[in-house]
C-alpha cells in the first residue's frame, strides 16, 4: 500500500524535485497541458494543482508502473519499471503520479501476468522484487 513504511525516501536538505517549476512547464503550452491531463485522467484545469499537490519523493524499490510516452498523436500508455531513487511525485494515497525528470504522468500498472520484461536490466534488478504500489485506504490525517 502506498502508506507502507520506507517505501520512499526524501534527499537531506536537497529538493527531489522544483514541483513548482515542473507545473510551469506542463502547463504553459496549452498542448502539452491537456495531452497531459488526459493521459492522467484529471480536467486540464487541474493539472498546475494536482502537480504542487503532490509529493516529490525518490523510490526505495523498483517499482512497476503505468508511464506515458509522448508523441505526434498525443499521449501513449505503456508498461514501465523505475529503478529505486528515481525521483517521483505521489498523491495523497502514496502513488507514483508523475516523474520528475521527464514530467510523464504515472499510473498503477496493469495487472498482467504474461508481460515480459524488455530492454537492459540495472545493476542490481531482480524481477521477483519490482513491487506495485496500491493506493493506501485513505489519505494522511
Amino acid at each position: 500500500d502506498g502508506n507502507a513504511p520506507r517505501l520512499y525516501a526524501t534527499r537531506s536538505g536537497k529538493p527531489v524535485c522544483d514541483v513548482q517549476r515542473l507545473a510551469e512547464l506542463l502547463t504553459d503550452v496549452p498542448s502539452v497541458n491537456e495531452t497531459w491531463a488526459g493521459a492522467a485522467g484529471i480536467d486540464p484545469e487541474d493539472v498546475a494543482d494536482s502537480i504542487v499537490g503532490y509529493t516529490p519523493v525518490l523510490l526505495s524499490f523498483d517499482t512497476a508502473v503505468t508511464d506515458h510516452f509522448f508523441g505526434p498523436d498525443g499521449a501513449s500508455a505503456f508498461q514501465s519499471i523505475l529503478q529505486a531513487g528515481t525521483p517521483v511525485l505521489v498523491d495523497d494515497r502514496g502513488v507514483p503520479r508523475a516523474q520528475c525528470s521527464s514530467g510523464n504522468p504515472l499510473g498503477e500498472p496493469r495487472r498482467d501476468s504474461e508481460a515480459e520484461l524488455e530492454g537492459e536490466r540495472w545493476e542490481g534488478f531482480d524481477d521477483a522484487k519490482v513491487i506495485q504500489v496500491h493506493p493506501a485506504p485513505r489519505p494522511p490525517r
